[in-house]
């Protein structure tokens, strides 16, 4: 199984027409690219959660005035197929890891990719290092 640790960057974004553009179109003019997202609208705010691989990211939104948060997440590639994702979140429940957001996709092929941050990534690495799915048991 493939996995890397990643930088996950959250930023809140007023709820409205053009700031999500606003955000990306800052990333774009300095070449950066966004490797995965989500978001989540809640009122007026919504909350924007990406993947990008440059380090430059979080001063380059602090300076638009953002607020930034970043944190480790991995990307894992897991069997498409029921219970893949079960599995996994109850190898780091067992750890007492707990999941803090999760979100991915898979393309109809035999694998897909989910974007995992969680409260003790050190814990986690080491865990998601070893682990191999294997076919869902219920």
């Amino acid at each position: 199984m493939q996995n890397q640790t990643v930088t996950q960057y959250s930023v809140a974004l007023k709820n409205e027409p053009g700031t999500l553009h606003k955000m990306t179109q800052l990333l774009y003019k300095e070449d950066i690219n966004i490797s995965g997202i989500t978001t989540e609208s809640l009122g007026d705010v919504t909350f924007v959660r990406f993947m990008a691989r440059e380090p430059k990211v979080k001063k380059l939104l602090e300076k638009a005035r953002h607020e930034v948060f970043e944190n480790p997440a991995f990307e894992i590639e897991l069997p498409n197929q029921p219970g893949a994702l079960n599995r996994l979140a109850k190898e780091l429940a067992e750890k007492e890891i707990n999941i803090l957001n999760v979100y991915g996709t898979a393309n109809g092929g035999t694998t897909g990719k989910v974007v995992l941050a969680v409260d003790k990534p050190e814990e986690a690495q080491s865990l998601l290092e070893e682990y191999e799915p294997a076919a869902s048991s219920r």
